[in-house]
């Protein structure tokens, strides 16, 4: 079981936006290119990792910090917790986790999401399918800690990492 979580106040702020409106602006993409691979590379070892893993969303997930909470198997959200997909608020279309964040299933709502660049609260977002389950601040990491056990514990017969890849395997 792998468990990820941000420090301080933000799950993840996203990318340096100020590196990304320097390269919108000048349309030289050569700075932006190194932080939208490594954000793509990390979405992916996220998302394909054999451990199943838990995003455990303290506070803002946005734009590529969204896109790391979805790569992860399970979220759970502190309730003040807020999401966006505020590429397009920066002109930028490039998104890298479209076909996991369109498998929620409200997907037109997924769709204005994106379109929008709107934040949305913990509420809708548990409302959306986005995140598995919202606490309060002061009891995520021991509701964390509760689920980890538990689903670590479920059988005897299948550990958690054979669980994830039937996952998969049915999902295809």
């Amino acid at each position: 079981m792998v468990i990820i979580t941000g420090a301080g106040r933000a799950f993840c702020a996203g990318g340096d936006l100020e590196v990304i409106r320097k390269s919108r602006e000048s349309g030289d993409s050569k700075e932006l290119e190194p932080l939208l691979r490594g954000g793509m590379q990390a979405v992916l070892k996220i998302r394909t990792m054999p451990q199943p893993v838990i995003a455990v969303v303290n506070g803002a997930a946005a734009g590529a910090g969204m896109n790391i909470a979805l790569a992860a198997d399970i979220r759970i959200a502190a309730e003040e917790a807020v999401f966006g997909q505020n590429f397009v608020r920066l002109g930028s279309s490039r998104i890298t986790v479209e076909p996991i964040f369109f498998r929620i299933d409200r997907s037109r709502q997924a769709a204005e999401l994106f379109y929008t660049g709107e934040m949305i609260d913990a509420r809708k977002a548990l409302d959306l399918g986005i995140v598995n389950k919202i606490v309060p601040a002061a009891q995520l990491e021991s509701e964390v800690s509760k689920f980890a056990t538990k689903a670590s514990a479920g059988s005897a017969a299948l550990s958690p990492r054979h669980q994830k890849k039937s996952l998969r395997l049915q999902s295809r």
